[in-house]
C-alpha cells in the first residue's frame, strides 16, 4: 500500500490543474477544464470546418468572433487550435468549486461604488 502511494505522489506534485485568485483575503479555486475551450476567431470562421479539422465534439457561436467548444483531448489540444490560421486565441474554461463553468470572454465588468464615475477611475489608473 505504501509503495503504491509513493508511485502516484510525483505525478500529483507536478500536475498543475488549478487556477487560484484571491479577493478580500478569500481564496477562490478553479479547476482548468482542458476539454472546454473558448476560441477567438475571424468573424467569417465556419464552425463546421473547425469541428471536422480539430475533433471538436460540440461548438456554438458565443458572439461574432467567439466560439465555445468541447474538444476530444485524446485527438487534439489547445496548441494545435492556436496554430489554426483563422484562430487568434484559445483559452481553457475554468470550473468553480460548485461545478459551475466559467469561461473568460475578453470582457471586464465593473461595478462602480456610489458617487464614483468611470472617468474618475480611468484618471486614477492612467496617473499611476
Amino acid at each position: 500500500m505504501v509503495l503504491l502511494l509513493l508511485l502516484f505522489a510525483p505525478t500529483n506534485t507536478f500536475a498543475q490543474t488549478d487556477f487560484i485568485y484571491s479577493t478580500d483575503g478569500k481564496i477562490e479555486n478553479f479547476k482548468i477544464r482542458k476539454d472546454i475551450v473558448l476560441l477567438q476567431c475571424q468573424p467569417n470562421t465556419q464552425i463546421k470546418t473547425l469541428v471536422n479539422e480539430f475533433y471538436l465534439t460540440s461548438a456554438f457561436n458565443y458572439s461574432d468572433n467567439l466560439i465555445i467548444a468541447t474538444i476530444d483531448t485524446l485527438k487534439t489540444n489547445i496548441n494545435s487550435l492556436k496554430r489554426a490560421h483563422n484562430v487568434a486565441d484559445v483559452t481553457y474554461a475554468l470550473e468553480y468549486a460548485d461545478s459551475n463553468i466559467q469561461i473568460p470572454t475578453y470582457e471586464i465588468f465593473v461595478e462602480m461604488k456610489d458617487g464614483k464615475t468611470p472617468e474618475e477611475i480611468l484618471n486614477i489608473t492612467i496617473v499611476r
